[in-house]
């Protein structure tokens, strides 16, 4: 059984075909192709591109407007977030008077440190997992790759909780006596 017409051939008395240029029918042949058939058109389909637009309003909404009253709240002399913009009186004077605060010193320098010891210290704590998981024969390579994955799946909100419980000064377990 096949798609080849051996069988009609040789029950019709026929010569077969070989395989060098005879007429063989084959399932490529376009004998054996049905006609060509047009597709039938795709259906426009507006939900997806509506949808993807409406989470990127969202999401510019989300990252955008905290940032512009961050602006305008270092720009004036008021906080517009609480007093609105009715007050809203802006200047590059104010936002010398907030670069030359000591407690933006402060924040900026403590955020640069956290961020970059959590940077280093991740880089170290994955290289050293990647080099036991890929490089040495050690047991438990699997679970080893397993629990390195965990991080990812845990958000930083959750760690932060974690360690402003732990680091806390009158109930934390690191600053208790």
């Amino acid at each position: 059984m096949g798609y080849g017409r051996r069988h009609n051939e040789e029950a019709a008395g026929q010569k077969p075909a070989d395989a060098l240029g005879g007429s063989a029918l084959t399932a490529t042949s376009s004998a054996a192709l049905p006609e060509a058939i047009e597709p039938a058109a795709a259906p426009q389909r507006w939900g997806a591109p509506l949808w993807v637009g409406f989470l990127l309003l969202v999401l510019a909404f989300l990252v955008i407007y905290p940032l512009l009253m961050l602006l305008f709240g270092a720009l004036s002399d008021s906080n517009p977030v609480v007093d609105g913009f009715g007050k809203f009186n802006p200047s590059l004077e104010h936002f010398i008077k907030v670069l030359g605060n000591e407690n933006v010193h402060y924040a900026f320098f403590n955020s640069l440190a956290a961020c970059g010891g959590g940077t280093v210290l991740a880089v170290v704590i994955g290289l050293a997992f990647s080099w036991i998981v890929v490089r040495t024969n050690t047991p438990f390579k699997r679970f080893i790759a397993g629990a390195s994955m965990i991080p990812l799946f845990v958000p930083p909100l959750v760690a932060g909780v974690a360690w402003s419980i732990l680091g806390s000064p009158k109930t934390g377990l690191i600053n208790t006596r």
